[in-house]
């Protein structure tokens, strides 16, 4: 628990806190509950429903930050933020045990943060939160830590800001704003807030599926809630001493760290795969460097490089041969050509 400095620049501080007057005409926009004819929804016909603007809205987000994560370290630093000094945190001990059923462990690492608006820097967690360390092996350690409060600098020194619900989410992309108005760089901020997202966005992410990320017990949990959660706009606002209420928060949150585990997985995949076909691509350009190699001999020379290992052998072994048959389509039209 805690933060962590995790990339070289970041950005200057700003001059103070998140603002905390927020229109309501903005949150009911965040929430996908403006008509098409609002500035954020122009792009949708009037006839899209709403679950199908929000659908889109958030895919578009999460293309942003497909477009903007960097995946060459091999892990991603995931810093959850709320208001209330309970849900950050549980989102965080729940996407560790997601990320390590998943065999994600040593990939994603959680963090929490709380916006100054309601907690303060030191606030011990209410009681009734460590009860979900006992009822579903979450990891005590985290649920117990004092709060943190987000800082603007938090924006730039993660991979990516989770946001609990869209009253967050407007909270901290204030901050941003605060930030440009100090002096930071515009460019620079708005890269940063590329990668500050709602959980429940990832709901959208289209890759594999996100009930295999979990384990049985986490399974259940999301099966007996799956119809709401599934729907949810946002994580819904609610404290750990409301039993039922928190267990269905639970449920949801589950299911959103489930979707972010697989989105992230796939990208750093994706980065593996695109840095092994350069990797072949440097090491044999023409097929004529290919001339009696066969693939034992190749995976010898390709091994010595640290992105290999990203990559199962199968996997290895599969791109490997359509190299050789991209240069052999290749080599060959070129030769009809001439």
């Amino acid at each position: 628990h805690g933060k962590v400095v995790v990339k070289g620049k970041r950005c200057p501080a700003a001059s103070s806190r998140p603002s905390s007057a927020l229109g309501s005409s903005r949150l009911l926009e965040l929430r996908g509950g403006l008509s098409s004819s609002s500035s954020s929804s122009s792009s949708f016909s009037s006839s899209s429903s709403p679950a199908a603007m929000v659908r889109s809205w958030r895919l578009s987000r999460l293309g942003r930050f497909a477009s903007s994560f960097d995946a060459s370290r091999y892990h991603a630093q995931v810093l959850f933020v709320d208001d209330d000094g309970s849900r950050a945190r549980t989102c965080e001990a729940l996407l560790e045990r997601v990320a390590m059923w998943a065999d994600a462990g040593w990939w994603i690492y959680p963090h929490a943060v709380s916006t100054s608006n309601n907690v303060a820097d030191g606030d011990a967690p209410p009681p009734s939160l460590l009860a979900s360390a006992s009822a579903f092996g979450l990891c005590r350690g985290r649920l117990a830590a004092r709060a943190t409060t987000l800082e603007a600098d938090d924006l730039s020194a993660y991979d990516v800001v989770v946001c609990v619900d869209y009253t967050v989410l407007e909270q901290v992309r204030a901050l941003a704003r605060d930030q440009v108005e100090a002096g930071a760089d515009a460019a620079e901020v708005e890269a940063a807030e590329a990668s500050v997202l709602c959980l429940t966005d990832f709901l959208a992410f289209e890759g594999a599926d996100r009930m295999e990320a979990l384990d049985e017990e986490l399974r259940d949990l999301v099966a007996r809630h799956y119809t709401a959660a599934a729907a949810l706009t946002e994580l819904p606002s609610v404290a750990p001493s409301d039993a039922a209420q928190w267990e269905q928060f639970l449920a949801c949150a589950v299911l959103g760290c489930a979707a972010l585990t697989s989105c992230l997985k796939e990208r750093i995949d994706l980065w593996f795969v695109d840095a092994f076909l350069e990797l072949l691509e440097a090491t044999y350009p023409t097929s004529a460097l290919l001339e009696g190699v066969h693939w034992a001999e190749a995976e010898e020379v390709l091994r010595r490089h640290q992105v290999t290992g990203g990559l199962d052998p199968r996997e290895r072994k599969r791109l490997f041969g359509e190299h050789c048959e991209r240069l052999r389509q290749r080599e060959g039209g070129a030769r009809r050509g001439d």
